[in-house]
């Protein structure tokens, strides 16, 4: 029986919003998922926090290793931080 990520990865599970295209940090074709701009652990899930990207797993996963995980930046430094790391900047040696 399949777990439900493998599930939702081979698009068995209508509800979960997996796509298989170009990611647009890597270029590679990949199943994007949205990455949340404004981390939800200090800026909550929901239409008030409803800025995203499509990426894939691995850059999601690269981003969230440069995001502050105890620090809450301001909005504007979010945004800053993905604009720096879409340009292949290492974003926090900016942001600090």
């Amino acid at each position: 029986m399949l777990s439900e990520t493998k599930k939702r990865k081979r698009g068995e599970n209508k509800k979960a919003r997996f796509y298989t295209s170009v990611c647009p940090k890597c270029f590679q074709l990949e199943i994007l998922t949205a990455y949340h701009i404004y981390p939800p652990r200090f800026f909550g899930k929901g239409k008030h926090n409803s800025y995203r990207i499509r990426i894939c797993e691995n850059c999601q996963q690269e981003i969230e290793g440069l995001t502050p995980k105890k620090t809450k930046l301001t909005k504007e430094q979010y945004v800053e931080l993905i604009k720096l790391w879409f340009k292949g900047e290492h974003p926090l040696i900016k942001l600090l």
